[in-house]
């Protein structure tokens, strides 16, 4: 039996995915780590985690499924965007990975926007946001001088892990299109952009298309885990584009993404010009592209909340309570998911959430029913923003990620979007992306549709309860007037 395996590096944990010619999912394996916050604002990982994670999860894939050793043709990833993993001439780790959710390059995107203009958006099709990889590394030029002299190469952590695995150091478009440093219609580095700044070109890796074989499996490593065969390494994409082709989107549809973040996404054209208020990158479908919002903290806000104040509850239990809860009738509460600063539709990496309206009456329930109404709210936002840039309306929206595990939520989705919401089957967002590449790469499908088509079946679909639109429309209304009203207060 031939098998692919698709890796996605996220935030919180490393996932392993094996599946075979029929798309069938035969195993999988997570390995959970944690983020270091060494000062308010900052958000760093030991890309030494992310290797140790991989060990883990072959050892459980390879436990599990023994037929592994000698069918295991592919790995393709799948990772977390802009996150700037720094190596020194001989590929060594200079500094922890400063992560996408991180937000000290707050100076540095002003900087950015004074040094270049109208000019970094024309080329890359996005403005200076501290989630960006560009801000990162002039934020060490600015501040780590030690670092910056010793530097050689950068990576995203996805092209980290598989470089220690064995790969050349390269970058997929998709991933590199995220950086601020690619220029989107040449398809190319930006000679220009890192002339403006003073990073050498020969830092920027080269660059491969998400399907493209970039290497082999290190033989110790195989041997380590027990592998029978050679291995190729695919070079894979990042993690939302991963999660649109491993959901089965296409153009006439919107996708719905909560983890750690929140994302809507539709795929479309390159825009000649594009405000800068979405984030344009480019698919892991060669010639596609796509159009973004992200709100940093989705999952996040609840998982906080769970964590703090209600710990002893299972996510599955906190939805049932939260559920049997709604159909009380309680004062309305609102929850601005900005624990870590926002991005879409408001680019303020200074602003921190906040409870509105909070009642003597209210319980741990009602809160946590306003958290996943707040994250849904801000969700919301992206839709609308998005839809407005890309001039097109979907038909409906698939639901991947936490969002989509939870009846309550989807539903939630449906009645908030006023849209119906899919969900899929196997819902294994940007792992089963990877694992298309993978198995493209290989030549298993001649296309991406068939490839799609032999590896999804659609779920569960969630249609709006018309006596509940027009309650959520008067909530959203009352949400979207909280950060114009209250972002200056802590200025």
């Amino acid at each position: 039996m031939a098998y692919v395996l698709g890796i996605d590096l996220g935030t919180t944990s490393l996932k392993g995915l094996v599946v075979d010619k029929q798309g069938q999912l035969v195993a999988q394996a997570q390995v959970s780590y944690e983020t270091q916050h060494p000062q308010l604002g900052y958000s760093e990982q030991d890309p030494a985690v992310w290797t140790g994670a991989m060990d883990e999860v072959m050892e459980q894939l390879t436990r599990s499924l023994p037929e592994l050793a000698s069918g295991l043709e592919a790995i393709s990833f799948s990772g977390q965007m802009h996150s700037l993993v720094m190596l020194d001439q001989k590929g060594q780790v200079l500094h922890p990975a400063i992560l996408w959710n991180d937000g000290r390059t707050h100076e540095e995107c002003k900087i950015l926007e004074h040094i270049l203009g109208k000019r970094l958006i024309e080329i890359s099709k996005n403005v200076a946001l501290p989630g960006f990889t560009l801000p990162k590394l002039l934020w060490v030029k600015r501040n780590l001088p030690e670092i910056w002299t010793q530097i050689r190469y950068f990576l995203l952590p996805k092209d980290y892990l598989r470089y220690w695995l064995g790969a050349p150091m390269q970058m997929d478009y998709s991933d590199a299109s995220g950086t601020l440093l690619l220029d989107m219609k040449q398809g190319k580095w930006s000679e220009e952009l890192c002339q403006s700044l003073g990073i050498p070109l020969e830092w920027c890796p080269p660059l491969a298309e998400s399907m493209s074989v970039v290497g082999w499996l290190r033989p110790e490593l195989a041997q380590e885990w027990g592998l029978k065969k050679p291995v190729k390494l695919v070079a894979g994409g990042a993690d939302n584009a991963c999660g649109a082709l491993g959901a089965g989107l296409i153009p006439e549809q919107g996708l719905v993404s909560i983890g750690t973040s929140g994302v809507y996404l539709q795929l479309g054209a390159l825009p000649d010009e594009t405000t800068g208020r979405t984030h344009v990158f480019q698919h892991v479908v060669p010639g596609q592209y796509y159009q973004m919002g992200v709100t940093l903290a989705a999952g996040d806000s609840l998982k906080w909340y769970k964590t703090q104040f209600l710990p002893d509850l299972s996510y599955e239990q906190l939805f049932e309570a939260i559920a049997e809860h709604d159909a009380k009738e309680a004062i309305p509460l609102w929850f601005t998911p900005y624990l870590q600063g926002e991005r879409c539709p408001y680019p303020d990496s200074k602003v921190r959430a906040s409870f509105m309206h909070l009642d003597i009456s209210h319980g741990p329930l009602d809160l946590a029913r306003s958290i996943v109404e707040g994250i849904t709210f801000s969700l919301r936002d992206l839709f609308q923003l998005v839809e407005k840039e890309t001039k097109g309306t979907p038909t409906l929206l698939r639901s991947i990620g936490g969002g989509s595990q939870s009846d309550y939520w989807c539903q939630l989705q449906a009645n908030i979007f006023a849209k119906p919401i899919i969900t899929i089957q196997p819902e294994q967002g940007p792992s089963l992306g990877a694992a298309m590449l993978a198995a493209m790469a290989m030549g298993w499908f001649e296309n991406f549709s068939s490839c799609q088509e032999q590896f999804l079946k659609l779920n569960q679909q969630f249609h709006p309860e018309e006596n509940k639109i027009q309650h959520y429309q008067e909530l959203y209304e009352v949400y979207g007037q909280i950060y114009p009203r209250t972002c200056n207060l802590t200025d």
